[in-house]
């Protein structure tokens, strides 16, 4: 999401997963801005959303040592982030439903599932995410991702060419 120096994470996430624990404190001071914003628009509840950023850090800080990659260390946080906004949601919301893959958003005019975003490319994925579910605007995007807006529509436009056709959308599957 942001755009911090990828071998400085990518070093901080090694010492982390050696259990230095100022590796990790580190990487929580430089990440959770964005992840705090991302559970702000996402849950649009700043006591939930505080809630939201504590579990997905210890999740992290259970989970790391299973990364495989370092350098994808913020794309990883995020999807947990992710998951973690949409499990306290489901609680809050007893008619939501309880899989990615049931709920539904509208792009552009075409129905897709939130499963079938996070299964995009990662920028593409969350821009149209945080537009198609969260209702955020371009410009909000652009601030949240640190982009402009242009980026954030050509990442809008190039996501919704690699959405499958299903059928959903009212229309014939090809």
């Amino acid at each position: 999401m942001p755009s911090l120096d990828l071998q400085y994470v990518t070093e901080l996430v090694h010492h982390a997963k050696e259990g230095d624990a100022n590796a990790f404190a580190e990487l929580f001071a430089a990440t959770y801005p964005q992840q705090y914003q991302f559970c702000c628009s996402f849950l649009r509840d700043e006591y939930l959303a505080q809630q939201a950023l504590q579990e997905t850090y210890i999740q992290a800080l259970n989970t790391l040592p299973r990364l495989n990659d370092n350098a994808l260390f913020i794309n990883w946080l995020t999807r947990l982030n992710f998951r973690v906004c949409l499990q306290l949601k489901q609680k809050q919301d007893p008619a939501m439903p309880q899989a990615p893959e049931n709920i539904r958003v509208t792009l552009s005019g075409r129905q897709c599932t939130v499963h079938q975003l996070m299964n995009l490319p990662f920028t593409e994925g969350l821009v149209l995410l945080l537009k198609g579910y969260c209702g955020m605007r371009s410009r909000q995007i652009a601030a949240l991702m640190e982009m402009s807006t242009r980026q954030v529509r050509e990442y809008m436009a190039s996501g919704i060419r690699r959405l499958p056709r299903t059928g959903m959308e009212g229309g014939t599957t090809p």
